[in-house]
């Protein structure tokens, strides 16, 4: 009888020293969302004249704000007498001279949405970077808003609500053309970025 006794004891005491592995519950990955919005204006404006260390007399910039700052390209045209461009076709007369990306400016849309200002200083890059003054007037027609929805799977998402209206003002001085139209859409941007 002891002997049997004995026996159990040893097998049990070498069980507990096999170091058997115990099933533990890791924990859930901590999820964070960062919510993010701000002022939104995307226009595309021709400007008539000499423009401040820029080639040509036509000048077309189509610059955006919105989660990644101010952005956008400024290209400039040499246009013969009677040739123009506008803010989507140019005059097969009109010789590109420089086609540069734009960063910077400031986006400020009114309490009431119906208007925007493009202020501050927007940076034309190249060889050499030209720092611009922006004046440019946002003025609502058209208040049926439009919402579009961004969505980047697992990463980000968002949403964009605007509306359409008419642009007016100047770049380092040099006036928008007169004779040519200026629309662009202003409203509010929102972005949810998971973390």
């Amino acid at each position: 009888m002891k002997s049997t006794i004995a026996i159990a004891a040893a097998c049990a005491a070498a069980t507990v020293g096999l170091g058997m592995p115990v099933a533990t519950a890791s924990p859930s990955p901590r999820v964070e969302v960062v919510r993010t919005e701000g002022d939104y204006l995307r226009a595309t404006v021709v400007l008539a004249g000499a423009l401040t260390r820029h080639a040509g007399n036509r000048h077309r910039l189509s610059y955006t704000h919105d989660w990644r700052g101010g952005h956008g390209p400024l290209t400039s045209y040499s246009c013969p007498a009677g040739a123009t461009i506008s803010a989507r076709w140019t005059s097969t007369r009109c010789v590109e001279r420089s086609r540069r990306p734009v960063t910077g400016g400031e986006v400020r849309l009114s309490a009431t949405g119906r208007s925007a200002r493009l202020e501050g200083t927007i940076t034309s890059k190249g060889w050499v970077h030209v720092s611009l003054t922006a004046d440019l007037v946002w003025k609502q027609q058209y208040p049926t808003p439009m919402v579009t929805f961004y969505d980047e799977p697992g990463r980000w998402s968002g949403e964009l609500v605007t509306t359409t209206g008419a642009v007016a003002g100047s770049l380092a001085g040099t006036p928008l053309d007169r004779a040519q139209e200026h629309s662009g859409s202003a409203g509010r941007w929102e972005r949810r970025e998971v973390r």
